[in-house]
């Protein structure tokens, strides 16, 4: 019938166009290509991050000096905190998974850091 040959000539043209896109698509997404991209996402998630978190210690440090209460001592807690959240998180990976990878990363740099270089 016309309408099965129609059908079936525009399936072979939609065949052919996935796979000539494939074609030209499967140098671009080679496995070097694929690794370097994966490196990158690692690295923007790793900043956003980190970047995120610095911003939220500004602003609890800013809310704590307007409410009148020690700043050294009320973020050398929090550091402490966000470090032990850190420790917490690696002792119970076989267990479950709260923060990945770059955010015990993250937790523990931003501890020491602050702990040492921002609150000294």
């Amino acid at each position: 019938m016309a309408f099965e040959m129609y059908i079936r000539t525009a399936w072979e043209v939609v065949r052919e166009d996935f796979r000539q896109i494939y074609n030209i698509a499967t140098p671009i997404l080679s496995q070097p290509c694929l690794n370097f991209l994966n490196i990158l996402s690692f690295v923007f998630v790793f900043g956003q991050i980190f970047i995120l978190t610095i911003m939220v210690l500004f602003f609890i440090r800013h809310c704590v000096g307007k409410m009148g209460w020690p700043v050294r001592k009320t973020m050398h807690g929090i550091y402490m905190g966000l470090a032990a959240i850190g420790v917490l998180q690696i002792f119970m990976a076989p267990f479950f998974i709260v923060f990945t990878f770059p955010g015990v990363l993250v937790l523990f740099f931003i501890s020491s850091v602050g702990q040492y270089i921002l609150d000294p």
